[in-house]
């Protein structure tokens, strides 16, 4: 999380897990913009629905998130002989993951497909994810729709956001349960490099904190058994350039 002291960059160590972090950002921003109840807004909202029916259509996140979710309720069960272990909390847990499991198994088709069965949603999903779209000449449904009245366009747009309920849910409940197996270490390095080895498949997701008013991000790189961190500083130009200096930063490894 990012504070007025430090600023927080999770970084996705697969694709699967580069979708579950962007897909939680379009959640809550369109939570955020569906309650901010104005035009611009509910535009915004329109966009990232387009935008989530296109990113479910070109990929099989089903079976990820499917086997995913498989994973989670094993790795969860074999917890129950754990002394240590809250039961009553694993067991929620593990219910939880189990209905999402059913759900995903359930689901006829792409996620949020059904939603292409819409009229206005068929007619306006090519235009949606341009500027232009708001343009009486170019899609004029949809600014006729953006200037229906505010309590009107938002329960529309929460009825099209009840198709990835379902995902949404999911997701939050992957990285929440991703973010609780792992603690921020610090890290020292004296050269702006940091590199670690891992098994395949180890970590799911990194997160790096760095200090607020540094202008250093983390770029980093990935591969099967290792990833590694190069340090790079914004210039006041907004440029960016190697820094090669010594620097401490925390670091969480997330499963």
């Amino acid at each position: 999380m990012t504070t007025s002291s430090t600023i927080q960059y999770e970084i996705p160590l697969s694709s699967f897990a580069r979708g579950l972090l962007r897909l939680e950002r379009i959640f809550r921003e369109c939570q955020i913009q569906c309650a901010a109840n104005t035009e611009s807004s509910h535009f915004y909202v329109l966009r990232q629905i387009f935008i989530l029916i296109n990113f479910f259509e070109r990929g099989d996140f089903k079976a990820e998130l499917i086997k995913t979710l498989n994973n989670e309720i094993s790795y969860f069960a074999k917890l129950k002989d754990n002394p240590a272990v809250d039961l009553t909390k694993l067991d929620t847990f593990v219910r939880q993951l189990a209905k999402l499991n059913h759900w995903a198994k359930s689901l006829q088709g792409k996620i949020g497909h059904e939603l292409l069965q819409d009229e206005f949603i068929s007619q306006s999903k090519n235009k949606l994810t341009q500027e232009a779209a708001r343009l009486s000449f170019d899609a004029p449904a949809v600014k006729c729709f953006l200037a229906q009245p505010e309590d009107t366009r938002q329960a529309q747009l929460l009825e099209w956001l009840k198709a990835f309920k379902g995902v949404q849910t999911s997701v939050d409940v992957i990285l929440r349960l991703s973010r609780e197996t792992s603690q921020f270490q610090t890290v020292s390095v004296d050269d702006g490099y940091y590199e670690e080895e891992m098994t395949r498949d180890q970590y799911r997701f990194i997160a790096i904190n760095l200090p607020a008013g540094s202008n250093l991000f983390p770029e980093v790189s990935t591969g099967p058994t290792r990833f590694s961190i190069h340090f790079k500083q914004l210039t006041d130009r907004l440029t960016s350039e190697k820094f090669e200096g010594p620097i401490d930063f925390s670091i969480a490894k997330y499963r």
